[in-house]
């Protein structure tokens, strides 16, 4: 089994700040909308819900944390502490610096839940999308 398909939402930290260069980086009702878009895409197509990779300081700074639309789907957490993201609760928690394994650097990712639940995960194709 595989975990479901995985969309990462991230830019540098400079960037948001300064929206830099202008014009290019889209308002983040329009992000959000594109993301959408692609999470129900990869569903009808997949049929797998996709779950969403985001730090906290990104969804704080660009979308500001008010998303009905995102929090519907899974969280992997990525950076700072996870306890909830505005009650948006995370499902992996992707944290530390990468392990070296085999002569390979791995991240460090933890599951939210028992092994009973990441099997489920990986056999169900999750929550109906909003």
């Amino acid at each position: 089994g595989e975990l479901p398909p995985v969309v990462d939402v991230e830019i540098s930290r400079e960037t948001v700040e300064a929206r830099d260069p202008p014009g290019k980086f889209p308002a983040s009702d329009d992000y959000e909308a594109a993301i959408v878009t692609w999470l129900k895409r990869v569903e009808q197509r997949t049929g797998k819900r996709a779950m969403i990779y985001m730090q906290d300081w990104y969804w704080h700074a660009y979308f500001g944390s008010k998303s009905a639309d995102l929090t519907a789907y899974l969280l992997w957490a990525a950076g700072d502490p996870p306890p909830a993201r505005d009650g948006w609760p995370y499902t992996f928690w992707q944290h530390g610096t990468p392990a070296t394994w085999a002569d390979r650097q791995w991240d460090h990712d933890l599951f939210h839940g028992t092994s009973a639940e990441l099997a489920a995960l990986i056999r169900s194709p999750g929550p109906p999308a909003p």
